[in-house]
């Protein structure tokens, strides 16, 4: 399937720094409202600037949660690893496949013995955008023995 080429304790400590920097920039949106209101000694809305900054923040750091996400590098490519080796267990008995395509990594799965039941997709696609300024993703080389 896939073999891994370096460890993930440098990518964690990045995510982390991440994680925390966009929690950063969240915290200093609600100061900011919340002087707003204190100025003007009433309560005031939030603007939907404001709100749409930080509704985008919180799901960007979703992305650099290290106990749901684990980027690693397949070809071109960046995956969110964890989910893969997880899925991998449930799949035993079946053949499996896996492929680069052009934005994702396709995983082909099936059992020999049925032609209709028992078989599917699992795709992960490309997180680059999220990790392009990473300097330590693991990488992963795709291994072709069964």
């Amino acid at each position: 399937m896939l073999k891994m080429k370096n460890d993930f304790a440098n990518v964690k400590a990045e995510m982390s720094a991440k994680e925390k920097q966009i929690k950063e920039s969240i915290k200093a949106v609600n100061k900011r409202h919340k002087e707003k209101e204190k100025k003007a000694k009433q309560r005031v809305n939030m603007s939907q600037a404001d709100k749409r900054l930080i509704e985008q923040l919180t799901h960007r750091a979703k992305y650099y949660s290290t106990s749901s996400v684990l980027p690693v590098k397949v070809g071109e490519i960046i995956i969110n690893y964890k989910i893969l080796p997880s899925f991998l267990k449930k799949l035993d008995g079946y053949e499996t496949a896996l492929q680069v395509l052009d934005r994702e990594l396709v995983l082909h799965y099936w059992k020999k013995s049925t032609l209709t039941h028992g078989k599917g997709v699992l795709r992960l696609y490309d997180l680059t955008e999220y990790f392009y300024d990473f300097t330590h993703v693991p990488e992963a080389i795709l291994d072709e023995t069964p």
